[in-house]
């Protein structure tokens, strides 16, 4: 799109994306969604999130890349965790003039997967009284644009957000309901059984786990399981920010996590919080010492690893100053009706949810496994 057309967008009021469905000063998300829900069935995307058109990263950005995010996962679109705003470090991006992707943006998609997938990408422009936001989404495979419009929101209303994010009060924290599913599998004789996973109970090498919940707000979360002898730990669901309202999968919906070691304790950890800091070294590393010092033994000194869990949550919130940790079943609210879950392999579960709620949380379970 030219200079002549870019304008052209932030005059024309009543046409395109700047009416269909958005209403007079809508919220970064609602602009978003209400721009992105024009696009169609979208898969996997790179997200290089927004800047100004000379690629500068301007006040405010954050906000609309989170806006963005929540926006592109409740259309069910997956971001690509090893590229673009989501990445650990983030690409520095430059714009020609009147360019609507940046340079190079067909490399931008990952180390291991160069010119491969979708890519979205944003451009900030304020004018007035209102912040007008071009995306424009594109195939890095085939160097083809797909989609790209504007959409706008109002500069006070920006603004005001930009500012109650600086502020991250303890009061906007909002608790969070979680539905947590956590569904044991054993296969007999060519038979599936349900099995429950509480705090205690003893497995059999060989059963399988699964995960499913479900929050009630955008947050972010992480579950994998921890063996207290050796310290292994095998991820469940990746650190990743989740969207209200559907359900998340771990490993897969129709994957499980195999139990492969008898005479083991295990432990399956869920964080849940509005941001998981990217920087772990120093929990694992703790950890790790606890293991190597002997306080870890099967059942016993787990509480340590709970505390040091507890204490690397509120890390990446600065107004968090306490984790609450859910241990056993005492308190724990459960759902009063089951839900049906259905699998690609005929196997058909009822299992009833717990209940979670907190700002910033882990639900641990710790069990035993046997040899078959």
């Amino acid at each position: 799109m030219s200079r002549v057309l870019w304008a052209a967008a932030l005059l024309c009021i009543g046409c395109g994306w700047l009416n269909r469905g958005v209403p007079r000063g809508p919220s970064p998300e609602a602009a978003l969604h209400a721009a992105i829900g024009e696009w169609g069935a979208v898969d996997t995307v790179t997200v290089l999130g927004f800047r100004d058109h000379w690629g500068k990263s301007t006040a405010g950005v954050d906000v609309l890349d989170a806006a963005l995010l929540s926006a592109l996962g409740h259309h069910g679109v997956v971001m690509n965790p090893d590229a673009g705003i989501v990445a650990p470090s983030t690409e520095t991006l430059r714009y020609r003039d009147g360019g609507v992707l940046p340079t190079g943006w067909q490399d931008l998609t990952g180390d291991t997967t160069p010119r491969h997938g979708l890519v979205v990408a944003g451009q900030i422009r304020k004018a007035d009284a209102w912040t007008y936001l071009r995306l424009a989404l594109a195939d890095a495979t085939t160097g083809q644009l797909r989609a790209h419009g504007t959409t706008r929101i109002s500069q006070q209303r920006l603004d005001d957000l930009v500012a109650s994010a600086l502020e991250d009060t303890v009061g906007a924290l909002q608790p969070v309901d979680v539905v947590y599913h956590v569904v044991g599998r054993r296969d007999k004789a060519g038979f599936a059984e349900l099995i429950d996973v509480e705090e205690g109970v003893t497995l059999i090498e060989g059963d399988r786990l699964q995960i499913r919940l479900k929050t009630d707000q955008d947050c972010e979360v992480f579950a994998f399981l921890y063996a207290s002898e050796g310290g292994e730990r095998r991820n469940l669901l990746d650190p990743q920010r989740v969207y209200e309202g559907r359900w998340n999968y771990g490993p897969a919906e129709n994957s499980w996590i195999t139990l492969t070691e008898g005479d083991q304790v295990y432990t399956l950890y869920l964080l849940v919080a509005p941001r998981i800091d990217e920087d772990r070294s120093a929990l694992w590393e703790e950890v790790t010492q606890l293991q190597a010092q002997g306080q870890i033994d099967r059942m016993s000194g787990l509480e340590l690893v709970d505390d040091a869990l507890a204490g690397f949550l509120p890390q990446a919130v600065s107004t968090i100053d306490s984790t609450l940790v859910l241990r056993g079943n005492e308190g724990l609210q459960r759902a009063e009706e089951p839900e049906t879950f259905a699998y690609v392999d005929g196997t058909v579960f009822e299992h009833h949810a717990d209940i979670l709620q907190g700002v910033a949380m882990i639900r641990a379970i710790s069990f035993h496994v046997r040899f078959e």
